[in-house]
């Protein structure tokens, strides 16, 4: 049973280490246009959620 257990957890290690190099290399080669992209789909979002009465996360 120790054995699936570790081989969960280094699959899972793996795989979370695998996006956060993928999305630490898209952030340090980001251009103007993705990151203006990023900033008004947060605000979009942030909007429409005050709008709609979600005032908690």
């Amino acid at each position: 049973m120790q054995d699936i257990w570790n081989s969960i957890c280094l699959t899972v290690n793996s795989y979370s280490d695998c996006y956060y190099n993928l999305l630490l290399d898209e952030w340090r080669h980001m251009t103007p246009m993705k990151y203006l992209a990023i900033l008004l789909t947060i605000g979009v979002v942030g909007y429409l959620s005050m709008k709609n009465g979600l005032k908690r996360i």
